[in-house]
């Protein structure tokens, strides 16, 4: 799914929600958005109101720019503008996935909303979603392979730049640990 995200994060420029089921999802996409160096804000339910508030200022300020929520920002925020709604994982329920859908679209704007399946979920989706919305098939997006072959050599590389980052700052935790009980014993 990372590949496909990036793959679309590019072709499509714009304001872009791209929906989590969690807050973990987002941290790892967060990270990886870093090292591909794509604009991203986050917004999730652990932050407090006046943060997230302020994500949304930014993201609506930006021209070119992604946000990275949880459904949080799915029902009762007026977000102008936006291009794009990405559901990076399977909403848990067809009232989600319209609300979700809702970001983009509004007041007589065009916009899309995209949603990564792989096979397990693509079953669940169309039992229930599809139900809900009428429809018996789903169209696909085309995709250049040559564009996403070297799409995932970048996305290898940040993912493994996340993992030794993530290896140091482990380091770093335990180091600080030994030095400060160190410390502690006068040692």
């Amino acid at each position: 799914k990372d590949a496909y995200l990036y793959y679309f994060l590019l072709a499509n420029p714009g304001r872009t929600i791209v929906f989590c089921n969690s807050i973990d999802c987002i941290r790892r996409l967060i990270n990886i958005f870093r090292f591909l160096e794509l604009p991203s804000i986050v917004v999730h339910s652990s932050m407090q109101q006046k943060r997230r508030l302020a994500a949304i200022e930014k993201f609506t300020e930006a021209k070119n720019c992604i946000l990275l929520a949880t459904d949080v920002a799915s029902r009762g925020l007026d977000i102008p503008g936006v291009n794009h709604v990405v559901h990076y994982q399977v909403p848990r329920t067809a009232e989600i996935y319209i609300h979700r859908s809702g970001r983009t679209a509004r007041i007589n704007n065009v916009g899309l909303s995209l949603i990564l399946c792989d096979p397990q979920e693509e079953a669940w989706f169309l039992r229930n979603i599809n139900k809900v919305l009428n429809k018996t098939q789903i169209d696909e997006f085309d995709t250049n392979s040559v564009a996403l072959k070297k799409i995932k050599d970048r996305l290898q590389i940040a993912l493994k730049c996340d993992q030794l980052e993530h290896s140091l700052r482990k380091l770093r935790l335990t180091d600080d640990w030994f030095r400060s009980n160190r410390k502690a014993c006068e040692m």
